[in-house]
C-alpha cells in the first residue's frame, strides 16, 4: 500500500501515490462511487470530501458532474489533479482541512469516505484513517455541513462495521442531523454501509 502504482478500474486509470488511500485495495471508495452514480449527477455540483486519489471525483466528472474535490493531504491533492489529467476530466481541487479553505457554496451532492478510528494522526497519510481521539473530525464535519447544502442536497457517507457507528451517529444528532441507511455491501472481510445524512425532521433511522 505504500508503493505508488497504476490501477485500472471501470475503464478509467488511476495513479496512486505513496501514502494515498488506494481505491483498488479497499471497497469503501468503490461502494460510495456506485451509490453516487445511481443518481442523475450530470450537470450537478458534487463535493468529494477526502478525495484521496480522486477516484470518486474523476468518475463523477466523467459522468459530467461539476466536481469540487478537497483533501487535507498535499499528496492526495496532487494525486487527484494527476488522475484528472490522466482521464481528461475537469475538477476543482482544494487542499483543505474539511471546511477551512472551502469557499461558502452549496452542493447538490456531497460524498464522504471519512477517517473513523479514534486516534490522533501523527503524519499526513494518517489523516485518511484517524479522526482524532475524541472524534474531532466528525464534530467539525457535522457542525458546519449545513452551510454547504440546500433543501434538495444529498449527503452520502460510507462507514464500515469496523468503526463506532453509534458514536458517530450521536455526534451527528447533536447537530440536528440524522442518518438514513441506504445501502449495505458485504465483502470478504467487512460490511460497509452507505448512510444518507439528513437534517432533523427528514427521514432517518437515528
Amino acid at each position: 500500500m505504500k508503493r505508488g502504482r497504476m490501477v485500472k478500474i471501470g475503464g478509467l486509470r488511476f495513479s496512486v501515490s505513496d501514502g494515498v488511500f488506494h481505491p483498488g485495495f479497499f471497497f469503501s471508495s468503490k461502494i460510495l462511487k456506485s451509490e453516487l452514480l445511481r443518481h442523475p449527477i450530470s450537470g450537478k455540483t458534487v463535493l468529494d470530501i477526502g478525495s484521496g486519489s480522486g477516484f470518486i471525483s474523476v468518475f463523477a466528472a466523467h459522468h459530467e458532474a461539476l466536481v469540487t474535490a478537497i483533501d487535507i493531504s498535499r499528496a492526495a491533492v496532487g494525486c487527484t489533479l494527476k488522475n484528472a489529467e490522466i482521464n481528461q476530466v475537469q475538477l476543482k481541487v482544494i487542499q483543505s482541512d474539511l471546511w477551512d479553505q472551502l469557499p461558502p457554496e452549496t452542493y447538490d451532492y456531497i460524498v464522504i469516505n471519512p477517517p473513523y478510528y479514534p486516534q490522533n494522526p501523527e503524519k499526513e497519510s494518517q489523516h485518511a484513517w484517524y479522526c482524532g481521539e475524541n472524534f474531532e473530525y466528525f464534530n467539525t464535519l457535522f457542525k458546519d455541513i449545513g452551510s454547504y447544502i440546500h433543501q434538495e442536497s444529498k449527503v452520502m457517507m460510507v462507514l464500515s462495521e469496523d468503526c463506532q457507528i453509534e458514536q458517530i451517529k450521536q455526534i451527528a444528532n447533536t447537530f440536528d442531523l440524522q442518518f438514513a441507511l441506504t445501502a449495505t455491501e458485504k465483502n470478504f472481510w467487512e460490511v460497509n454501509y452507505i448512510f444518507e445524512i439528513n437534517p432533523e425532521g427528514e427521514k432517518g433511522d437515528l
